[in-house]
C-alpha cells in the first residue's frame, strides 16, 4: 500500500522522528525484542488485520544490506520474504498489512539494528506510530481521530 493509500485508512505516518516529536510530541518505551514482540502482537489483536501496518523496506535494500540482514532471520523467514516479494509489484508500497510473520521478522531486525520499521496501528479513537527500535527504543506518536 503506498503512503496516500495508508492515509486515507486514517494512518498516521511520520516522515522523520524529529518531526513526529515536534508535531506529535512522543512517548519513549524500552523494549527488547520480545517485550515488542508480545506488545505489539496485542495491539495487532485489538485493532486486527486491516488496521495494523509495517513501514519494510526490506525489498528495496541493496544485496550487502540484505545479506546482512538476512544473516539474522531463519530460513523460514527469507522464504516468506521471499514469497512477500513476488506479490509485491509497486516499488511505491511501503506500508505492508501486518500478519504475525512479519510481526516477528521486523521486530527481529529492529532488535539486531539491521533494519528499522515503524508499527502502525488503527484504532477506533486515535491512530499510533511506534518508531523503532535504536537502543531498545520504541518512539509512540499518537493522534486523535476527530
Amino acid at each position: 500500500m503506498t503512503i496516500d493509500e495508508f492515509r486515507s485508512l486514517g494512518g498516521l505516518w511520520i516522515s522523520s522522528a524529529a518531526a513526529g516529536l515536534q508535531e506529535y510530541g512522543g512517548e519513549f518505551s524500552v523494549m527488547d525484542g520480545k517485550a515488542a514482540l508480545d506488545f505489539f502482537s496485542r495491539e495487532m489483536e485489538e485493532c486486527g488485520p486491516k488496521r495494523s501496518f509495517t513501514d519494510f523496506y526490506y525489498f528495496g535494500l541493496d544485496e550487502e544490506a540484505r545479506r546482512m540482514a538476512d544473516s539474522v532471520l531463519t530460513e523460514a523467514d527469507r522464504e516468506y520474504l521471499r514469497t512477500m516479494k513476488e506479490a509485491w509489484s509497486n516499488p511505491d508500497e511501503l506500508i505492508f498489512p501486518l500478519d504475525s510473520r512479519l510481526l516477528s521478522i521486523a521486530v527481529r531486525l529492529n532488535e539486531t539494528e539491521m533494519l528499522f520499521s515503524t508499527f502502525y496501528f488503527i484504532k477506533d479513537r486515535e491512530a499510533t506510530a511506534w518508531w523503532g527500535n535504536y537502543a531498545m527504543q520504541y518512539v509512540c506518536f499518537r493522534r486523535a481521530h476527530p
